[in-house]
């Protein structure tokens, strides 16, 4: 009965230590009691390149093509109420997405000053910014060697922009001349600070979202279904698939603009990517003129599935008492924005409340295989008060934030969030 206690709580863990299994959040809870849990300040953030974080700051790129992006999800409220043979669970949360995608002559004209015969043909620059608020409701039901769960989310768009630059930038001698058209789709326009499309001329990878809730209130739900599925069939082994977010494409009522830009600037050695920047333009003074004008603005209907997509299968081995071994894999798709997850952990138990976690995870994007190190701890601090802490790249963990990474590191993840057991 002690080494089946034991299995039980290792294996609660498993399920809350973020994308080392299938679930960023907790998923259920197995006990011989009735019990109510809540979960606090939960956060997920992924920011992830195809190159090295190096090469957006002081390097070049080979690449025909670059992409980076950066995604938030936070938990506004997670509760349950959970009795030995069925569970429902209510939660609220946001999710905020960025992304960038940079041909490999923009990224280094862009960032790097290095203008092929002095002329830089803009092409290939696009920027999405996006969040949204999702309610989800949880079914589960324990049926002995299997598990069974049913999610049921309602989505709400927060705020979406999607832009693109064409046109050219012409390098002669100390003056740059620019001549090209800014694009965009937006969502929720009156929101500013999803920025400009000249945003994308920085190199600035990261961006968060503030929940503005006057903006969702009188947005409808687009809705969801996802299932979990656990199966044991041995005392040492288990399988579990996860599929959430399955739903139709929906037209969205989104507003288009073109604007022409033309500027000419003596930048005095300062780089491209920043003569957009506020403070740069004011150290420019009369060294710079900007002019732009709105060619369109209309309403334009897009078929588009806002609902980020996942799909993960796990395998759990028991090879001694206090020892496990995890393989899962998955595929995310959000928006445009797709890729791999290939995990390999062990995980140990220590003290009857800690637990930890080590091994490997492999993000592919783009094509572009990127390994790490992971690791993940849950400790419970008080008798009601669990900690549970994952991340997927626990090379860069001691940094504050992706700008501060190594430079030869490509991702920054980190799933953080407390539960208190109300009974």
């Amino acid at each position: 009965m002690k080494r089946l206690n034991s299995s039980i709580l290792i294996l609660i863990t498993n399920f809350c230590l973020g994308q080392n299994t299938v679930l960023n959040t907790w998923a259920f809870h197995e006990h011989k009691d009735t019990n109510v849990f809540i979960s606090i300040g939960a956060i997920d953030r992924t920011v992830q390149s195809d190159i090295s974080a190096g090469r957006w700051f002081d390097g070049t790129t080979k690449r025909s093509f670059v992409g980076a992006f950066d995604l938030r999800d936070r938990e506004l409220l997670n509760i349950s109420y959970s009795t030995p043979k069925a569970e429902i669970g209510f939660s609220t949360d946001l999710t905020s997405f960025h992304n960038r995608n940079i041909g490999g002559d923009e990224f280094n004209a862009l960032l790097r000053g290095l203008y092929t015969n002095d002329t830089l043909i803009i092409g290939n620059l696009e920027d999405t910014r996006f969040s949204q608020v999702s309610h989800n409701i949880k079914f589960t039901r324990k049926l002995g060697h299997t598990i069974a769960q049913i999610i049921i989310s309602g989505h709400q768009v927060n705020a979406f922009q999607n832009s693109f630059i064409e046109g050219q930038i012409i390098k002669n001698g100390e003056i740059y001349e620019g001549r090209y058209t800014g694009n965009s789709f937006r969502l929720n326009n009156q929101l500013s600070y999803l920025g400009t499309v000249e945003d994308q001329l920085e190199r600035n990878l990261t961006w968060g979202d503030s929940v503005r809730i006057t903006t969702i209130v009188n947005t409808p739900l687009t809705p969801s279904i996802g299932f979990r599925l656990v199966h044991r069939p041995t005392e040492f082994t288990e399988f579990q698939l996860l599929v959430s977010g399955l739903s139709n494409m929906n037209e969205r009522t989104l507003i288009y603009q073109s604007d022409s830009v033309n500027f000419q600037c003596i930048p005095t050695g300062i780089p491209t990517y920043n003569l957009f920047a506020e403070e740069e333009i004011l150290t420019l003074n009369n060294q710079f003129e900007y002019r732009r004008n709105r060619l369109t603005e209309s309403d334009s209907s897009v078929s588009m599935n806002v609902i980020p997509f996942k799909t993960y299968l796990a395998y759990r081995v028991q090879i001694e008492p206090l020892l496990f071994l995890n393989f899962s894999g998955g595929y995310e798709k959000i928006l445009n924005t797709e890729y791999y997850i290939v995990n390999f952990l062990a995980e140990r138990k220590y003290q009857n409340h800690l637990h930890l976690q080590m091994g490997i995870s492999n993000y592919i994007y783009n094509q572009a295989i990127k390994p790490n190190l992971s690791a993940g701890i849950r400790s419970k601090i008080s008798e009601r008060l669990t900690l549970m802490a994952y991340t997927s790249a626990a090379i860069s963990i001691p940094f504050l934030s992706y700008d501060s990474v190594p430079r030869w590191t490509n991702r920054y993840h980190l799933s953080a969030t407390l539960q208190y057991q109300l009974l």
